[in-house]
């Protein structure tokens, strides 16, 4: 039987091009969907997992206390500093801020461009964002900015730059540049730094406050622990939560990606299509074929086994649509990495990852099953062929009634 199949496929090929090609397309969809969707959370994943990795502990105002309003100032955050198992507290104040290029265009993905405060050490250098060129913001005229977003924009160390912060377009002095683990930079963004005062007054709820408290845990003292403790020390209102629960929600987030749906939505109209290539192909074969089928049952053969022999070739045309299918998803995927993938703050894309299980289980299910599938009317039909038919000197007629297909 298979080899009869082998032998039909190659006797009619030209006939099978055209559902192939369908069954080709929605499996290359679905390829590409999968592959890049993969490769793209696992990268988002992997730049959650490094990002700012001194951050044990986040603290925002979450809601107020009484009929005063929580404050998260200096007098806070030097009773955090002091809590046991804290090596480190920082005040953070981040808020919306764009920055406009050479070419007065605004840089970068607009929902994570984001203006933050600039938290200098003794010697000068603030370690969450470390320079690799020039120096930090000191004054409301000045800004750094993290390097990617810097060579997007085209501007240098010592530019005169426009940027927009606190509902107002500025000009001001670039005068630093630096790298960041920011997660958020991976997805397109971009990081402005202003100097404390300057980020406080266009970003803060208030004069002298932050929008968040970071605290880093100490060695043997785990990101739970340090929680409770802060919580102990703050009053109701205050939000305190660990750095899992932060990267679980930011993972949540992100899950419903809109393009991959999308691709799988042009998966399944081809897939669709394609299931009525198939069946009108293999019903227009099988009458073609009565006489050679009808044949098979006068030489021995069962209804059950030339039925088999139609679901038989339907199975090889759907594994080799698959194969190139699979082949062209690849392709696809490396498409869609290209132009939409995840990046290094801007940089280059992360490679597309090709070790996935689930991708070339899904090409090979999805095309075969729907070829099959879709050759299981046809193939009854076939294998209901009686014997004498083989003695019929012109082609059967078609059957009458054609209003389930239409």
């Amino acid at each position: 039987m298979i080899r009869t199949a082998l032998r039909t496929l190659v006797a009619h090929r030209l006939r099978f091009l055209l559902p192939g090609l369908a069954v080709v397309l929605g499996v290359a969809f679905v390829t590409g969907a999968l592959l890049y969707s993969q490769s793209a959370a696992e990268a988002l994943g992997r730049a959650r997992t490094g990002s700012q990795a001194g951050i044990s502990v986040v603290i925002t105002p979450g809601g107020s206390f009484g009929h005063r309003p929580l404050r998260l100032d200096d007098a806070l955050l030097r009773k955090l500093r002091a809590l046991p198992g804290a090596a480190a507290a920082r005040g953070t104040v981040e808020g919306r801020a764009h920055l406009v290029g050479a070419d007065g265009s605004l840089v970068g993905a607009q929902q994570q461009a984001l203006g933050v405060n600039w938290d200098p050490g003794p010697d000068g250098t603030d370690p969450r964002y470390p320079l690799t060129e020039g120096r930090g913001p000191r004054t409301g005229g000045e800004i750094a900015v993290d390097r990617h977003a810097a060579e997007r924009a085209g501007h240098r160390v010592g530019d005169r730059v426009r940027v927009v912060a606190g509902g107002t377009a500025r000009t001001v002095r670039l005068v630093g540049v630096f790298r960041t683990d920011d997660a958020r930079t991976v997805t397109g963004g971009t990081l402005t730094a202003f100097d404390r005062h300057t980020a406080q007054r266009w970003f803060a709820p208030a004069p002298g406050t932050y929008t968040a408290l970071t605290l880093t845990a100490a060695d043997g003292t785990t990101e739970t622990a340090l929680a409770e403790r802060a919580s102990a020390l703050l009053p109701r209102g205050a939000e305190v939560r660990t750095r899992a629960e932060l990267d679980a929600a930011a993972t949540a987030l992100s899950g419903d990606d809109k393009r991959t749906t999308l691709l799988l939505g042009f998966a399944g109209v081809a897939l669709f299509v394609s299931t009525f290539l198939v069946a009108t192909t293999f019903t227009m074969l099988s009458a073609a074929r009565a006489r050679e089928h009808a044949l098979l049952r006068a030489v021995g053969a069962t209804r059950r086994q030339v039925s088999r022999q139609v679901l038989t070739e339907a199975a090889l045309v759907g594994a080799v649509a698959s194969v190139l299918g699979y082949a062209l998803g690849i392709g696809v995927a490396a498409v869609l990495n290209t132009f939409f993938g995840v990046s290094g703050g801007g940089g280059p894309a992360v490679p597309l990852r090709l070790d996935s299980v689930s991708a070339p289980l899904a090409a090979f299910g999805v095309g075969i099953g729907v070829t099959v599938l879709s050759a299981y009317l046809p193939a009854r039909r076939a294998g209901a062929v009686p014997p004498v038919a083989a003695l019929r000197t012109g082609e059967p007629p078609a059957p009458a009634p054609l209003r389930r297909r239409g």
